[in-house]
């Protein structure tokens, strides 16, 4: 008798808590395995919420991913760029400095009652043109070093915020 009755009383849990069980998988929207008991787990695996929430840290880590080695290739682009426009102010500062070597002999020259020909005047007048279009390209590549600059930086950070986001959705590793 006390067999029937365990039988009985099994059945009743068995009746009473299998609804409970499937409606709980149905509702079970956040699987999050650091949070909930057994309930809350049984509910995730049958209703395939730990393999969506998997799948969903993965693919937000490939994201991540991806825009970081965009925003690598990005900076890269950008320093290559910056080392250029370094280099060709570097050139045209020293062209600058010719020049105004140059310019400065001679008006000496011309000071000094040595050679005071129409040549020298147009030559110097060339020189203070070239000098004067020079000094405008170095603003213009000036200007455009600082753009670089502040997207570079602007990369960098944006690039250090995904690093974290990244090492947050990966626990850090």
């Amino acid at each position: 008798m006390t067999a029937v009755r365990g039988l009985r009383c099994r059945l009743w849990s068995a009746a009473l808590l299998g609804p409970v069980l499937v409606l709980g998988a149905c509702a079970a929207t956040d699987c999050d395995p650091t949070q909930g008991g057994l309930i809350q787990g049984i509910r995730c695996d049958s209703s395939g919420g730990f393999d969506a929430r998997v799948k969903q840290r993965q693919e937000q880590q490939q994201s991540l991913l991806d825009q970081r080695m965009q925003i690598e290739q990005e900076s890269q682009q950008l320093e290559a760029e910056q080392r250029d426009i370094a280099a060709q102010l570097a050139e045209k500062q020293a062209e600058q400095q010719r020049a105004e070597r140059e310019l400065a002999a001679i008006r000496r020259k011309l000071a000094g009652g040595q050679q005071q020909n129409a040549a020298l005047q147009k030559q110097a007048k060339g020189l203070e043109a070239d000098i004067a279009k020079t000094k405008s390209e170095i603003g213009s590549l000036s200007q455009v070093d600082q753009q670089k600059q502040a997207r570079l930086a602007e990369l960098t950070r944006e690039q250090q915020g995904l690093d974290r986001e990244y090492k947050a959705a990966t626990g850090g590793r």
